[in-house]
């Protein structure tokens, strides 16, 4: 887990040193600031970016309350910010101000740890909604879909593979994209690092292994008979024995592909 970086303003020196005493004992935390004044501590703020500064409200030059007017401006600052003060009648105030917390000095081992692992699940409910956009904007450039879309399939039809949630093909050639109706693809043959996918009327090179390819496809329509070669089942017109006890794909378009000893029993129903 990253630890927690923590910034404490306070005017008293004796309540920065117990601050610092108390976050010291708790795990995963790490004190980058100690500031004893208001302009101080905005500015170390806005430098150092901590995940959670702790503000005394009654500061010189400037207070807790006017640091985070000047914060709420910044809405790309992330800092979480936490009242830490002997008065309790600002608590209302602070909550309409988006402050995230309120502590009442003497601050306890027990709240202070409270309040560590409340920003610790905000953070991971933040970088978990984050994941998720970055997952939903693949899947719908990718094949079309929402994660809810995606979720929804699979859920209703458990013999779904997930070649079919996606009925393309998407590869990278050079700095292009290309996708192609996996029902159009005939055979994929493999040249070290880069595949050459195969159509009726056209062939496309791609850098991508066979391998990792053969592990998006779906078995039931797609079967690896080499090491270097894909055929789609639906192309597979039968197969043809030569003398040495070999077998040869016949596809549709008359195409003959060499099945090697290693896989031909993946085609046993066709001999």
């Amino acid at each position: 887990m990253n630890k927690v970086t923590v910034l404490i303003a306070d005017d008293e020196a004796l309540a920065r040193e117990g601050m610092l005493l108390l976050l010291q004992d708790l795990e995963n935390v790490e004190v980058i600031a100690c500031c004893e004044e208001g302009q101080q501590a905005l500015e170390t703020i806005q430098s150092l970016r901590p995940d959670i500064a702790f503000l005394d409200i009654e500061m010189p030059n400037l207070n807790g309350r006017q640091i985070v007017e000047v914060l709420r401006r910044a809405p790309q600052l992330n800092t979480q910010l936490v009242y830490v003060t002997a008065f309790d009648q600002f608590a209302v105030e602070a909550y309409a101000q988006g402050v995230q917390d309120y502590l009442l000095k003497p601050v306890s081992h027990e709240r202070l740890q409270d309040c560590i692992q409340r920003f610790c699940i905000r953070r991971q409910q933040q970088r978990a909604s984050v994941d998720l956009d970055t997952i939903d904007q693949l899947l719908r450039q990718r094949t079309g879909k929402t994660v809810q879309g995606v979720i929804h399939q699979l859920s209703t039809d458990r013999e779904t593979h997930l070649s079919s949630v996606n009925p393309f093909l998407s590869l990278k050639s050079g700095t292009q994209w290309f996708r192609v109706a996996l029902n159009d693809v005939h055979w994929i043959e493999s040249a070290g690092d880069y595949i050459c996918v195969h159509l009726a009327d056209a062939s496309h090179i791609a850098r991508h292994t066979l391998t990792s390819l053969e592990k998006e496809l779906d078995p039931a329509s797609f079967c690896r008979i080499s090491r270097s070669a894909i055929i789609n089942l639906t192309q597979l017109q039968r197969l043809i024995p030569n003398a040495n006890g070999e077998y040869l794909a016949l596809l549709l378009s008359g195409q003959q592909i060499k099945i090697s000893r290693h896989y031909k029993n993946r085609l046993k129903e066709f001999k």
